[in-house]
């Protein structure tokens, strides 16, 4: 059994989803990056994600991203994990 890398597998579940009816929002396929970011985020995990950002300037609403070492996560009963821990 040849070894797939990660984009030709995300290409495989766009295509299953597509066989199967799913769509995104606006009723296209899914992007490469959009199954890659579901599959990656904690929040899809089942995780609560909090203080990720901080703003800078109220008056031009501008913010930065704090490092992943900052954010406040912890596993969250109410939030269904839709996705395997494991990925």
């Amino acid at each position: 059994m040849p070894i797939l890398d990660v984009d030709t597998t995300l290409f495989y579940l766009i295509g299953d989803a597509v066989a199967k009816g799913f769509t995104g929002r606006k009723g296209n396929v899914f992007n490469v990056l959009t199954i890659r970011h579901i599959l990656e985020n904690p929040k899809y995990k089942g995780w609560y994600c909090a203080n990720k950002s901080q703003t800078v300037d109220c008056r031009s609403k501008r913010k930065i991203f704090l490092n992943e070492s900052e954010w406040v996560m912890y596993l969250d009963p109410a939030i269904p994990a839709i996705v395997s821990g494991e990925l």
